[in-house]
């Protein structure tokens, strides 16, 4: 029998047994790409490394071919031609094939005996090559930085996004303490029925005194009804965000109080200091400016000619070797798409470095404003730690003038519901200051 009742509480007790202890910590757990508000913080990552490797393939070798057959009344012709081109990242391409041509050609005017002929040659962008830029490699070196750059933007996401969450959960933890007080000052009342119904049936107390429990009970049961709305709505948001059911995470974890949280204290200098050299929105700022750095060498290309150099060696299996050389250059007398392309990027960059310039006195006034208050929030706590101390022994010596007929149950609630309210105001500035902190760790970057 003995062993059936241990049995028996043993499975009473497996579910608060194998609850975990949720803190800051698990909420990583849950913060994963399966996460969809992970996801969309950073999955568009994907899809620069996709464009990243689509502006590689400019850089991809192309094989061509082309073969025509014609049978003019007065001309015939045939023509084949297989070429490979490869482009290089410094501008230059390459070209290997082979063609043959005979009869009279209609568009090429090319003649190669019947065994056909080999051509290799090498095209030659002069100022690309001597500016060390030409489109494909401006293309691959932005696909890169945007890759860079969002990558940046991702972790400036997650720094907001992981903000949020945590001041979620902070929320939740208050929330679930003020449902608990409320409902400690509900048992009071309740309890205390039972003694005034006694009292009331000896003489002790008029009739009336029921009906001012009843009240206090009617009210006590309003208050935990707002306080069960706030906790739930808090923790429906919170765990969205895990992914979870409220059903789930409750009967998996127990919690902490929220008054066991650590207080961090921070500097205002070292805050500052972290916060420069942390913050991704101010790296994605800089790679914006890297972009327009490249940007501003590619357009340096407008102000001069735009002159290839092409040399072409064939040789044919019947006629032997020859070789061409063609120059073709084109330039823009009044110059005005490089002047005003230079001009807009110089513009660009400015309003960059402005943007820098704004976003670094935000950072440091805002970090200011929250240690400050940060310190005023730290004095609030000792002070209301004190007072808490004073309206206890208070209600302690109400309650005792109570029970010896020295007061009333209008007196003893004011008490009760003081006490309660001092003590909200405790877990307020505790909820003040952690949040502050948290945000105040988000300012200085981190997650």
């Amino acid at each position: 029998m003995m062993h059936l009742f241990l049995l028996l509480m043993l499975l009473m007790l497996s579910p608060l047994i194998a609850k975990e202890l949720f803190t800051e910590e698990t909420i990583v757990q849950y913060l994963t790409e399966k996460n969809p508000f992970i996801y969309d913080a950073v999955g568009e990552k994907y899809i620069y490394k996709a464009k990243e490797e689509y502006a590689l393939g400019d850089f991809d070798t192309k094989i061509s071919g082309k073969l025509d057959t014609k049978r003019y009344p007065a001309s015939e012709a045939d023509f084949l031609d297989v070429t490979a081109q490869k482009p290089l990242e410094n501008g230059l391409e390459f070209i290997v094939g082979f063609r043959q041509a005979e009869g009279v050609q209609e568009y090429n005017n090319i003649k190669t005996s019947e065994q056909g002929e080999f051509r290799i040659g090498m095209s030659v962008p002069i100022f690309e090559l001597l500016e060390d830029t030409n489109l494909r490699k401006f293309n691959k070196q932005s696909a890169s930085l945007n890759t860079i750059q969002f990558n940046a933007q991702s972790q400036d996401n997650l720094r907001i996004l992981y903000f949020n969450i945590r001041s979620l959960y902070n929320n939740f933890l208050y929330y679930k303490s003020v449902l608990e007080l409320e409902k400690q000052l509900y048992d009071k009342a309740d309890k205390r029925k039972y003694y005034v119904e006694k009292r009331v049936q000896v003489g002790n107390l008029p009739k009336v005194a029921l009906l001012e429990i009843e009240q206090q009970i009617i009210n006590r049961k309003q208050r935990i009804l707002s306080a069960e709305n706030y906790y739930t709505k808090v923790l429906e948001n919170f765990v969205q965000y895990l992914n979870l059911s409220k059903e789930d995470f409750l009967s998996k974890y127990t919690f902490v109080d929220i008054l066991e949280l650590e207080k961090k204290y921070i500097k205002i200098d070292k805050a500052i200091d972290i916060a420069l050299a942390n913050r991704t929105d101010l790296e994605v700022l800089a790679y914006e400016k890297k972009k327009l750095g490249l940007e501003m060498k590619q357009a340096k290309l407008l102000q001069y000619p735009k002159l290839n150099v092409g040399v072409y060696g064939v040789y044919d299996l019947k006629y032997n070797d020859g070789v061409k050389v063609m120059f073709d250059m084109e330039f823009p007398v009044e110059q005005r798409k490089y002047k005003g392309k230079y001009n807009q990027i110089q513009r660009g960059i400015e309003n960059i470095e402005n943007k820098k310039e704004k976003k670094i006195i935000t950072i440091k006034t805002k970090l200011i404003n929250i240690i400050n208050s940060l310190d005023i929030i730290k004095k609030n706590i000792q002070n209301v730690q004190n007072e808490i101390a004073l309206v206890e022994e208070l209600e302690n010596v109400e309650y005792k003038k109570y029970k010896v007929g020295a007061s009333n149950l209008f007196l003893l609630n004011q008490r009760e519901v003081y006490s309660l309210e001092i003590k909200k105001k405790f877990l307020q500035y505790t909820l003040e200051y952690l949040l502050l902190a948290q945000e105040a760790q988000t300012e200085m970057g981190k997650i």
